[in-house]
C-alpha cells in the first residue's frame, strides 16, 4: 500500500476490441493489477468496454452493457479501487461517449462528452433532466 499523502494512479493503456466479453475481462484484470501495485484510482480509456466500432455497438444489447458495468462496480469494490471506465451507451435517441467514476463499488458519477453516430458528432442538444447532473466535459 502506499503512503496515504501520496496518491497513485494507475492509467491503463489498452486495445479495445470485440466482443464486449473481452474488454470487460481485460478491464478486471487490470483492476486487480493496479490494486496489487498500489493504486488507489485506476484510468481506463473512453469505451473501454464497448469499443467504437459502430456496427457491432449498435447489436450490444443494453442490458449486456449495464451487466458489465455492474461487475466493474463489484471487482473495483473487492479491490479497494476507484475506477473510472469507458463505455457507449444507448439512449432513446442517441448514443452517448460516457465515462463511469466508480468509487466504494458504485457509479459516483459519470462524464459524458461526444455523441457517437457514425459521423461521431459533439452533443449540443439540451440533456435530459436525468442526465444534467453529470459532468459534461467541454468541447
Amino acid at each position: 500500500m502506499t503512503d496515504t499523502k501520496t496518491l497513485q494512479v494507475s492509467c491503463v493503456q489498452l486495445h479495445w476490441a470485440q466482443p464486449l466479453e473481452r474488454n470487460l475481462r481485460n478491464t478486471l484484470d487490470y483492476i486487480g493489477r493496479a490494486a496489487a501495485e498500489g493504486s488507489r484510482v485506476v484510468l481506463f480509456p473512453e469505451a473501454t468496454l464497448t469499443g467504437y466500432y459502430f456496427p457491432y455497438l449498435v447489436t450490444l444489447p443494453p442490458d449486456a452493457v449495464r451487466d458489465a458495468l455492474a461487475q466493474v462496480c463489484r471487482a473495483a469494490a473487492a479491490a479497494h479501487i476507484w475506477t473510472i471506465v469507458g463505455s457507449i451507451q444507448q439512449m432513446r435517441d442517441r448514443y452517448l461517449n460516457l465515462m463511469h467514476v466508480i468509487a466504494g463499488g458504485r457509479k459516483a458519477g459519470v462524464i459524458f462528452g461526444a455523441r457517437t453516430s457514425e459521423s461521431a458528432r459533439v452533443v449540443s442538444q439540451p440533456l435530459a433532466r436525468t442526465q444534467r447532473s453529470a459532468l459534461q466535459l467541454s468541447k
